[in-house]
């Protein structure tokens, strides 16, 4: 079956789904094409299927579905660096970088545009504890913030370089830079922190609550802050540490220079450097983020972008659907139907028996191709669907007959089916046809 009206478009509706924290050991290591050579510096999103890169020349990418799941650019606007990246959610997100001074750029669900331009001093760090409340710091120790209406530069207790912002609150926020500076914003002061305990460049700052705080530095240096007092911890390595993140106490990644990756051992208290199989990684990694256990992200120099997978016990989800429609949002009676999956799935899974089209009770018979990547399935109807009428495609999950994963088809079916529900065209007047198609997208975080 082709698809005869030329005027229509695919319509997407994103349904961007946060995944449950794995409970497996098994790790997989996966090379992403970024189809860029700019160094990356930022990585901040609001799922494993929406995340934004932001990096060197005023590049920025998105990790989102089109057509597939991809690494795709965005016009920034401006082509001096950009360092930090922050969001409340997938439409209002910031970056902040500059060249010969700082920029402030937004995305607010379309372009980018420029929320801010600072005078002299770059910017490299960015966090924020709400839409209304954004901080963003930079050279000679400037610090801004966005408090609803305006940006705005702020008293800042220390004239050195910052470069890494956290906080646990809007009233607990700590900033590092230059010769280990840390100072920690509480009770309405700022006041300096783990002074004297190393004179490295503080170079990232994450933390899972506000007695549990990590701040990344030059030569292997990571200071730990267990909601007493500041202590070094051994790392193993005098590597430059440029990134820290992680989904919880437990589960903490820094990563750096050459490409070295830790991975934090709270029980001991200590690191050990991860075991990339599968992969070479030499250049430096410059962010981590995650949204769950299960896969985390790294960027750096070079356009580098790698996953860690921990995925063998994840139950695949549908993240996205696509159909032909109408500027009305009724679907063309020549319709596919197509569903995107959150990770690569089993091939053979994907058929007709898993993957139906009913009106009612009445099944519409249909094929089933699956993308080279098997990330995709497409249901295309032997015949046109009729006028007027409500169709509803499902993909099987649960026990018994279901989609499956990859990487363990024979544990991990879709936890329950998936099913879209829409309507076909109203039958063309003699007049003539029912106008042109569109593209619609329409997503929750």
């Amino acid at each position: 079956m082709k698809l005869s009206k030329p005027a229509a478009a695919l319509a997407i509706v994103s349904l961007f789904l946060l995944m449950p924290s794995s409970g497996g050991s098994a790790e997989t290591w996966v090379e992403m094409n970024s189809s860029v050579g700019n160094n990356l510096y930022a990585l901040w999103g609001t799922s494993d299927w929406d995340i934004f890169a932001a990096g060197a020349g005023g590049r920025i990418l998105r990790y989102t579905v089109n057509d597939t799941l991809s690494w795709t650019s965005m016009n920034s606007g401006t082509s001096s660096s950009l360092y930090g990246l922050w969001g409340s959610s997938r439409d209002n997100v910031y970056a902040a970088g500059g060249q010969l001074g700082g920029i402030i750029l937004q995305n607010t669900g379309g372009p980018w545009g420029t929320a801010a331009t600072i005078d002299v001093t770059i910017l490299y760090g960015m966090w924020g504890s709400s839409p209304s409340n954004v901080y963003a710091v930079g050279e000679l120790g400037s610090i801004y913030n966005y408090h609803g209406n305006a940006w705005a530069s702020i008293e800042s207790p220390t004239d050195f370089e910052l470069y890494s912002i956290w906080g646990s609150a809007s009233d607990d926020i700590y900033i590092g830079g230059e010769l280990g500076t840390i100072y920690r914003y509480h009770g309405g002061t700022w006041v300096q922190v783990a002074d004297g305990l190393t004179p490295q460049t503080v170079h990232a700052l994450w933390g899972s609550s506000a007695s549990d705080v990590f701040a990344a530095c030059d030569k292997g240096v990571i200071l730990h802050y267990d909601g007493t007092a500041w202590e070094v911890q051994d790392t193993g390595t005098g590597l430059n540490l440029y990134s820290i993140w992680g989904s919880s106490g437990d589960d903490v990644f820094a990563a750096g220079e050459s490409g070295i990756i830790l991975k934090y051992d709270s029980e001991a208290e200590t690191w050990s450097s991860l075991d990339t199989t599968g992969i070479t990684i030499e250049d430096h990694i410059r962010a981590i983020w995650g949204s769950t256990a299960g896969y985390v992200y790294f960027a750096g120099d070079g356009g580098t972008i790698v996953r860690l997978q921990r995925d063998d016990t994840i139950a695949p989800k549908v993240v996205s659907t696509g159909l032909l429609t109408l500027n009305d949002g009724k679907a063309y009676v020549t319709t596919q139907v197509v569903f995107h999956f959150s990770e690569e799935m089993d091939a053979a899974s994907l058929n007709p028996e898993t993957i139906t089209l009913t009106r009612g009770s009445t099944a519409i018979p249909g094929t089933v191709a699956v993308s080279d990547d098997h990330r995709s399935a497409t249901f295309t109807p032997i015949d046109s669907l009729a006028y007027s009428t409500t169709y509803t495609a499902t993909v099987k999950g649960g026990a018994g007959v279901a989609a499956k994963d990859a990487a363990a088809p024979d544990e991990n079916a879709m936890a329950a089916s998936y099913t879209l529900s829409f309507s076909t065209e109203d039958a063309p007047s003699s007049g003539g046809s029912g106008g042109g198609g569109c593209f619609i997208m329409s997503a929750r975080p």
